[in-house]
């Protein structure tokens, strides 16, 4: 009986153990899928939604979508401040910008990152100075909650009230850009947008818009994600952009640094943003540890000249966005 008994306890014993270990390994499991989907979530909020190829496409429609309401519209090339019809002054003013009388933030975003409640990516302005009696109004085109809205100011005040544009077509037009869905000329309605730009492309041009879009001056670039892949692509691939960027993982460091690579040790590259220069670090290729812990060589280059190099033509600055919205984030 004794015997029968100590079995018994054993068995007792034994399954609490397995079911601790059960619970354990599920707790665990719960965790890490949590973990992973808060992770995905992050990823995916943090996609950019607007790149230099979208804002093209939008500025050709603008050109046509003005011709149609007779008015002529400068666009805001994104440098410094502009002073707007309804007397406002962007994007300084946006701190005091009131969205149809609600609490929500707004701000300039130029990819459509999700730092405000709404992230303008393009402002276009009636530009009225000639004419008898002069008309406010300022289109503001912005994501709220991931989606494409479009905004309008048209009284002026120090203090902007915005509300969301009158009409549909303006907004479903601006939704389909983002989308990288076809879009009909305004003033054509057979002829798509993409039409009417490879035609453009064929012609010398006075637009100013135009001129700032496909100039060869250098611009400011602060995300780190542009930046890196112009490091990761040009400077670790002997100067030469390349047009085949495969998809790469970034990892955020500490001190301003970021790492990126395709998988692999021997592709890893390192940089950090240093006020107007970069510092970056690539392996050696000269160094006799060829693993992991193989040695680096830091490498300086000024922010004006990586962006002179890699980023000062359209077809530069697609290539690199394009790669910036593939990057997955480690």
């Amino acid at each position: 009986m004794k015997s029968r008994g100590l079995a018994i306890t054993m068995v007792l014993i034994f399954g609490a153990i397995a079911l601790a270990g059960c619970t354990a390994k599920g707790d665990a499991d719960g965790r890490k899928d949590t973990q992973m989907t808060t992770q995905q979530a992050k990823a995916k909020k943090s996609k950019p939604l607007w790149n230099y190829k979208k804002d093209k496409r939008l500025g050709t429609y603008m050109r046509s979508f003005a011709a149609v309401k007779d008015e002529m519209l400068d666009k805001y090339d994104g440098k410094g401040s502009v002073k707007t019809s309804t007397s406002g002054t962007y994007p300084e003013d946006f701190s005091k910008a009131k969205v149809a009388g609600s609490k929500s933030t707004i701000g300039w975003e130029q990819q459509g990152l999700d730092k405000y409640d709404y992230n303008v990516v393009a402002i276009y302005d009636y530009h009225n100075k000639d004419l008898p009696i002069p008309v406010p109004l300022t289109y503001f085109f912005a994501f709220h909650d991931h989606k494409p809205v479009v905004l309008v100011c048209d009284t002026e005040s120090t203090n902007p009230q915005l509300r969301e544009a009158d009409g549909p077509d303006l907004e479903a037009d601006f939704d389909k850009i983002a989308k990288n869905k076809t879009v009909k000329d305004p003033t054509i309605g057979n002829v798509s947008i993409d039409d009417q730009q490879s035609q453009s492309n064929n012609q010398a041009t006075s637009d100013s818009e135009s001129a700032q879009m496909d100039s060869n001056d250098t611009e400011t670039v602060t995300d780190p994600k542009l930046i890196g892949i112009m490091v990761f692509s040009g400077e670790n691939n002997g100067g030469q952009l390349s047009d085949d960027i495969p998809s790469v993982t970034m990892y955020s460091l500490d001190d301003n640094k970021y790492e990126m690579d395709v998988g692999n040790a021997a592709s890893e590259v390192s940089y950090q943003i240093d006020g107007d220069n970069v510092n970056y670090w690539l392996r050696d290729p000269t160094s006799a540890d060829v693993i992991l812990q193989q040695t680096k060589k830091e490498y300086t280059i000024s922010l004006s000249e990586l962006i002179s190099k890699y980023y000062s033509t359209p077809e530069q600055k697609q290539i690199v966005q394009d790669a910036a919205d593939n990057i997955q984030e480690g």
